[in-house]
């Protein structure tokens, strides 16, 4: 046995409950560690960690709720119940953490102690609980600190980016400049604020985005990007120049920021093909001098002084007066500019290029200083416009049948199917009814420049996302089969790795791959169903990872949760029959109550739906040539099922339940099999038990225990109870701690 088990199984063992806690500064964003214990404890300094200290203030250690599925379900992602641990405040000690960021901060919770064994090493200690704090709450005698398991973050939206609304882009090459003359208004020699969004698609020399440096030796202000690498930078006559350390990457949206006051520039860089933007990268410079003096040239966005840029675009540009914060910009950058921030009196520039054709590029702000454009092109911007600001952009994964594509640019027919990198566009519909296919194109510019012959399509996928172009304007629902988000080479199909790259990349905070997953448990799912499955979220669709991955895992009965030792995200998914070596046995010493649970009646038959259909259509919809065909039928239904039924079960059970469940599964042999597994599994009778136990914190979701519970009859004699006596395993689908009581209470299944 481990130091762990013994210790756990030491009936004389005195446990010190510690408490780690990595609330943050709201000033600094550091973490601030705290370390709480039941008892005075300490790490050795032969440990790692070596000589922490824990004070001995945590009065309650651990109450928390931790859950897989309930028996008798398929597939239903853990309930976040979360639980509470207490700090005992003398004389407002502990007031201070009201100063604290809470929200988010990790929290372990482990026991140590002394057993038979001697002292308990750190190394040893068991982990009965690593999640994320949601709150703090500070009284006048005590502090009770919220706990959250880790899989509140799946409530976070799963695709965060969101169409800015413009039509419009100009794009700069070799010589393109647009002219603005010498507006006063913006010959700023005060406080500054520039913002832009910008998109590089290749990049040579001095990359000049706004510049009065033309024909004049002096000028306040100058923004532009420098080449290989590609940097943020600002200039002005007197102080020289600056540029950020961050670097951008050409064919990716960025919004950038510089703000000046004085000596002190900052700059900002938000990179908006990210999930929610980004980041922000903020860099802060000191200049050699606040002196800024005026150009007696000319003011030119993209190009100046004989330089200009190899491609790049501008979507929008403004600029202030006066000193925008990093939260204002944060806030502007999300949209186009609405009539409150037009009418903010230290605005003195917007233009937000959106004429989409001729020369003039027109200036929204007051007093406008309206330029001219020579050489420069205007492109779809493939924002969505005003039908499709705010909304969310349409992410896939796996092989997608049918889905609604979003309708970015009506002017030129061009659709977004998907937000990201994919593995291909296979089939473009109109009311049903195939077009013919165009060509492919990788490179964006080269897309929108294009045209399409009438009747077909052409597609375009990039690093950042998927587009169509229709040659024909469509008086019937357009369509589209995709097969959905691919990085770099890696493409995902299956349950297991769909799962792995939502839980990695999507949220406010992804998990990191391989650090936080348990990866023999994505291995063992990809083992045990490697089907090619389908998940679509339309434009606007508003889905959180949650809904994401309960489609996804559900469609093969596995479920997603944060082991409780290692806090690394693991997938399993419910078997027939138990399986598996039992991690404790639970005997009549252990068990303080055990109680029966309700379980529902055999399965008799299981429908397993498969190749959904994500945009079923009505007859009004369809083209006419489908109408009286099996195509009409596909079209109109948005699944497809398969039934298996067992009579003996019927015969035995007439109350009998049928199981529906819909998949995403892409083919008919893979529904089969599942619904014969369900069946199989829900078709035998089951049993369920709720169990008190003093047992320790080993336990997890998913463990195997084996429950053996004997006593005396009436006549003395020793008797086995409820079947149990041998020892029967049983699943743990959910646990309740209560460390106070020293007790745990486990729902048990088998």
């Amino acid at each position: 046995m481990t130091a762990a088990a013994d210790f756990l199984t030491d009936p004389t063992r005195r446990e010190v409950w510690l408490a780690e806690l990595y609330p943050r500064d709201p000033a600094t964003g550091d973490e601030v560690p705290l370390y709480y214990a039941t008892d005075v404890w300490g790490t050795l300094p032969s440990e790692t960690p070596a000589s922490r200290q824990y004070d001995p203030r945590l009065v309650q250690p651990l109450n928390v709720a931790l859950d897989s599925i309930s028996p008798g379900t398929v597939a239903i992602l853990p309930a976040t119940r979360g639980g509470e641990l207490r700090l005992g405040s003398v004389c407002g000690d502990l007031d201070e953490l009201l100063e604290l960021d809470w929200d988010g901060a990790r929290a372990v919770v482990r026991v140590a102690g002394f057993y038979r064994g001697g002292r308990l090493a750190y190394a040893d200690a068991p982990v009965a609980f690593e999640g994320e704090a949601d709150s703090a709450l500070v009284g006048l005698e005590e502090v009770v600190v919220r706990l959250r398991d880790r899989e509140e973050r799946w409530e976070d939206p799963l695709e965060s980016r969101r169409y800015f609304g413009s039509s419009w882009m100009l794009h700069f090459g070799a010589g393109s400049v647009v002219t603005l003359g010498a507006p006063a208004k913006l010959n700023i020699t005060g406080d500054l604020t520039v913002q832009a969004r910008v998109r590089l698609e290749s990049t040579a020399g001095i990359n000049r985005l706004a510049s009065w440096a033309n024909s004049s030796a002096t000028y306040p202000w100058l923004l532009y990007v420098t080449n290989t690498p590609r940097k943020l930078t600002y200039r002005n006559s007197d102080a020289g120049g600056v540029s950020m350390a961050a670097e951008m990457t050409p064919g990716r949206w960025y919004t950038v920021a510089v703000t000046v006051t004085g000596t002190a520039l900052r700059m900002y860089l938000w990179d908006e093909e990210t999930q929610g933007g980004g980041a922000v990268v903020a860099e802060a410079f000191t200049l050699s001098t606040a002196t800024r003096t005026a150009s007696t040239g000319n003011l030119r966005l993209g190009e100046s002084g004989g330089k200009s840029s190899a491609g790049w675009q501008l979507d929008e540009l403004r600029v202030w007066g006066a000193v925008k914060t990093e939260a204002e910009l944060d806030e502007l950058r999300r949209r186009r500019p609405t009539a409150d921030d037009l009418a903010d009196a230290s605005l003195l520039a917007a233009w937000e290029f959106e004429e989409g054709t001729g020369s003039t590029v027109a200036d929204s702000a007051s007093s406008p200083a309206n330029g001219t454009a020579s050489s420069c092109t205007w492109y779809p911007s493939l924002e969505g416009g005003a039908s499709l600001e705010g909304k969310t952009r349409p992410i896939g994964w796996g092989q997608c049948q049918n889905v609604t594509p979003a309708l970015v640019h009506p002017a030129t027919l061009i659709y977004e199917i998907n937000a990201a990198s994919s593995q291909g566009v296979d089939a473009v519909r109109e009311g049903g009814s195939s077009l013919g296919t165009g060509t492919s194109y990788t490179d964006l510019l080269t897309f929108l420049a294009a045209t399409t012959t009438a009747g077909s399509w052409d597609s375009c996928i990039t690093a950042t996302g998927a587009w169509i172009r229709l040659g024909s304007a469509p008086s019937k629902p357009v369509t589209v089969d995709i097969r959905g988000e691919r990085i770099g080479l890696s493409y995902v199909a299956s349950a297991a790795d769909i799962a792995r790259r939502i839980v990695t990349t999507r949220g406010r905070s992804p998990i990191t791959d391989p650090d936080d997953l348990d990866t023999a448990s994505f291995a063992a799912l990809n083992t045990a169903n490697s089907a090619t499955l389908g998940y679509y979220a339309a434009a606007g669709a508003e889905r959180t990872v949650r809904d994401a991955l309960e489609a996804v895992l559900g469609s093969v009965g596995a479920v997603a949760y944060h082991a409780r030792g290692t806090g690394l995200l693991t997938v399993q998914r419910l078997e027939e029959p138990v399986s598996g070596s039992a991690v404790v046995t639970l005997d009549e010493r252990d068990v303080v109550r055990l109680d029966p649970l309700p379980v529902e009646l055999p399965v008799w038959e299981v429908v397993v739906r498969y190749g959904r259909n994500w945009t079923p259509l009505s007859t009004e919809q369809m083209a006419g040539a489908l109408i009286g065909t099996a195509a009409e039928t596909w079209y109109r239904e948005a699944w497809r099922a398969v039934r298996v039924t067992s009579s003996a079960v019927r015969e035995r059970h007439p109350r009998a339940r049928t199981l529906e469940v819909e998949t995403l599964f892409h083919i008919r042999a893979d529904a089969e099999a599942e619904a014969a597994r369900l069946l199989a599994m829900f078709g035998a009778e089951r049993r369920a038990l709720r169990v008190v136990s003093r047992a320790g914190p080993v336990l997890d979701r998913f463990a195997v225990v084996s429950v053996a519970i004997r006593d005396v009859d009436a006549s003395g004699r020793v008797q086995e109870r409820l079947g149990l006596g041998a020892g029967t395993s049983f699943y743990v689908l959910g646990l309740a701690v209560a460390a106070a009581e020293g007790t745990e209470t486990l729902t048990l299944w088998r």
